[in-house]
C-alpha cells in the first residue's frame, strides 16, 4: 500500500496533467502511463500511439470549446455552393488554397434552377414540386415564395451580375420573366411570351432588368428587350454561352467558331469585337465578367482551361483546371467555382486574388454532387 506521501504526490502530478493536457496531450499521456525504458518494446510504442490518438480525439473539442468560450473567431466565408446529394446549400469556409465545405444549411427540401448569389448571401430556386420560385436567405435561413405572379417550375433561374435582377425562363410555354429589386423588394418588372425559332440554352440579364441576351442553337444569340420583340444579333452554328457586362453590353463565347466576342450598345447600336479566339478558347461552356479585375473569364471544356480576358488590354492567362468543366459561378471578391457534371470530381475554386489566377481545391469530408454552374 502506498503512504500519504506517495498519494499526495500522485494527486499533485494528476493535477498538473489535467490543467496541461490541451498543451501537450501526448505528454500527458506518457506520464499518466509510466513507460519505463525497459519497457518501451514495440507492442508499448503500439499501445503508447492507440493511447495518444484516442486521448487527442477526446481533448480535441474540450480545448476548442475552453477557446471559443475565452474569445470569438470568425471564420472567413468565401460563399456558398448548392450540393446536389444532400440537394441544400453548403457554405465554402475559409480562404482559396485553404478551404473546405461546411455543413448542409437547414434549407432542405426539393430544390431546382438554383441560383446563387454569394456576395449578398441569397438564392432564387425553384421549391417544391410544384416548383413555386422562392428566395433563400442563407445568412439568416428564412424563405419567402417570391410572388404569386411567378411561373412555377421554370427551367432557368439566371441572376444579373450585381444580383439584383433575375430572369426566369420557362421552355414549355415560351415565356420569359424578369424580376427586379433583389433581394429585398423583388417586383415583376416584365412578362413577355417570346417569339424564338426553339428553345434557349443560354440567358443573362442586365442590372437594371431592362433586357436580357439568349442563346439558341444552332440559330442565333438574341436580344431580348423587357418592352418589345426579341432581335437578332448574331448567328451561330451550334450553340454559344452569353453573359451580361453591365447595362448594355453584351459577351457572347461561340461554341463553333472558338471566339469570345463583347458587343457594345446591344440595345442602341451593336458593335462587335471579337476578344480570343483558338486554340485558347475551345468548346466554352461558360463566360463571366470580373467587374473587380475587369476581365472576362472563359471555361473551357475542349481544353480543361480557363482564359482570363483582360478587357483593358495586355496578354490572356490561361489556368489548367484539371478537371471536366461545366460551369462558372461567382462566389465572394474575385473568385469563382469551377463546377463539374460528375459528381466524383472535388470542388474547385478559381482564385484571382494572387499575382497570377490559380485554381484550388476545396476540402470536403463526403463527396458531393455539384450542379452546372449560374452562368452559362
Amino acid at each position: 500500500h502506498a503512504d500519504r506521501g506517495d498519494l499526495e504526490a500522485a494527486e499533485r502530478r494528476g493535477s498538473r496533467g489535467r490543467w496541461s493536457l490541451c498543451r501537450n496531450p501526448f505528454r500527458w499521456q506518457i506520464s499518466h502511463h509510466d513507460y519505463s525504458r525497459d519497457s518501451w518494446s514495440g507492442r508499448s510504442k503500439i499501445k503508447a500511439a492507440m493511447h495518444f490518438f484516442l486521448v487527442l480525439r477526446l481533448l480535441l473539442p474540450v480545448c476548442f470549446t475552453a477557446v471559443l468560450g475565452a474569445q470569438s473567431i470568425a471564420i472567413p466565408h468565401s460563399g456558398y455552393t448548392f450540393d446536389g446529394l444532400s440537394n441544400t446549400f453548403r457554405p465554402v469556409l475559409g480562404v482559396p488554397g485553404a478551404a473546405m465545405l461546411g455543413e448542409p444549411l437547414e434549407l432542405r427540401g426539393e430544390l431546382h434552377s438554383v441560383s446563387i448569389c454569394s456576395q449578398q448571401q441569397f438564392a432564387l430556386a425553384a421549391a417544391g414540386r410544384e416548383g413555386v420560385v422562392t428566395l433563400f436567405r442563407l445568412d439568416s435561413l428564412k424563405t419567402t415564395a417570391v410572388s404569386p405572379a411567378l411561373m412555377t417550375a421554370p427551367d432557368q433561374i439566371e441572376l444579373s451580375p450585381g444580383c439584383t435582377a433575375a430572369a426566369i425562363y420557362s421552355a414549355q410555354a415560351n415565356r420569359l420573366q424578369i424580376l427586379t429589386g433583389l433581394p429585398g423588394k423583388p417586383s415583376i418588372s416584365a412578362d413577355l411570351t417570346l417569339d424564338l425559332p426553339a428553345s434557349i440554352s443560354s440567358l443573362a440579364v442586365s442590372d437594371d432588368g431592362q433586357l436580357a441576351i439568349a442563346a439558341v442553337p444552332r440559330k442565333a444569340v438574341y436580344l431580348l428587350p423587357a418592352t418589345g420583340r426579341a432581335v437578332a444579333l448574331t448567328p451561330i452554328q451550334r450553340d454559344a454561352v452569353v453573359a451580361m457586362s453591365g447595362n448594355q453590353d453584351a459577351i457572347v463565347a461561340d461554341q463553333f467558331t472558338n471566339t469570345v466576342t463583347l458587343i457594345g450598345s446591344v440595345a442602341v447600336s451593336p458593335v462587335s469585337t471579337v476578344l480570343a479566339g483558338p486554340p485558347g478558347i475551345s468548346l466554352p461552356t461558360a463566360v463571366w465578367l470580373d467587374s473587380r479585375t475587369h476581365s472576362i473569364i472563359v471555361a473551357n471544356s475542349g481544353n480543361g482551361q480557363v482564359s482570363v480576358l483582360p478587357l483593358a488590354g495586355g496578354n490572356s492567362e490561361m489556368v489548367d483546371c484539371h478537371c471536366q468543366l461545366g460551369g462558372l459561378s461567382p462566389l465572394t471578391d474575385r473568385t469563382y467555382q469551377l463546377q463539374a457534371p460528375a459528381s466524383d470530381q472535388p470542388l474547385r475554386i478559381l482564385d484571382l486574388g494572387q499575382a497570377s489566377p490559380r485554381v484550388v481545391f476545396v476540402a470536403s469530408t463526403e463527396p458531393g454532387s455539384f450542379p452546372k454552374g449560374r452562368r452559362k
